[in-house]
């Protein structure tokens, strides 16, 4: 039915049977610097400081001030603590990148290259489309109020039509499972009782 191939239905607080359309797609592979670390619950706010542990050593590097009768005359960094502070900031650098280049980029490589991608479920929300993962349930957050025969035949009625045939259906249970037929026919709105079920899949909640 139109670009969807799934459906799920549940009954809500409401005693109604509401209903959902959607479809599959993989995740697009995204190359991901110190992938390891995120997903060791770690965020990465900066790839070049994934441990938010470098500094700049300017910061860090204390004013000596010549004074004459009380009045501040020069004032410059102390050279000695820059200094010092410069080889702290190289060390830490370096050990970052050491570790990077020897252990973290191998897993980046594998998330990029091989890493199964999740996939996701894009479902129809009216004007839009919303997507949730593969294990969460699109009813968790959605208004109990929407979403039942009723909402979708009166308000989007072009969504059910055949993306093979172009065939034009009055409601979308036209295109539920026919394997529903012999055990729990369905009825359609606007006493259309009689029309043939078939064609999208059936994934019930």
């Amino acid at each position: 039915m139109d670009t969807y191939d799934f459906y799920e239905y549940a009954i809500l607080n409401d005693g109604k049977e509401h209903w959902s359309f959607y479809y599959e797609q993989k995740q697009e592979r995204k190359c991901r610097c110190w992938a390891l670390w995120e997903d060791c619950g770690h965020k990465v706010h900066n790839p070049l400081d994934p441990c938010d542990c470098c500094f700049n050593p300017c910061d860090h590097t204390p004013d000596i001030v010549t004074y004459e009768n009380g009045m501040e005359v020069n004032r410059q960094k102390d050279c000695c603590c820059g200094i010092l502070c410069c080889l702290v900031f190289i060390c830490v650098a370096y050990l970052i990148y050491c570790l990077y280049f020897t252990i973290f980029i191998w897993y980046d490589l594998y998330v990029s290259c091989c890493k199964r991608r999740k996939r996701v479920k894009v479902f129809c929300a009216g004007e839009k489309e919303e997507k949730i993962s593969e294990n969460e349930s699109f009813w968790t957050n959605n208004n109990t109020n929407l979403y039942t025969e009723a909402y979708w035949c009166n308000n989007y009625a072009k969504l059910f039509k055949c993306s093979k045939c172009s065939y034009q259906a009055k409601s979308f249970k036209e295109f539920l499972d026919i394997n529903q037929i012999s055990e729990n026919p369905v009825e359609i709105a606007n006493t259309q009782n009689d029309v043939t079920n078939g064609g999208i899949n059936n994934e019930t909640q």
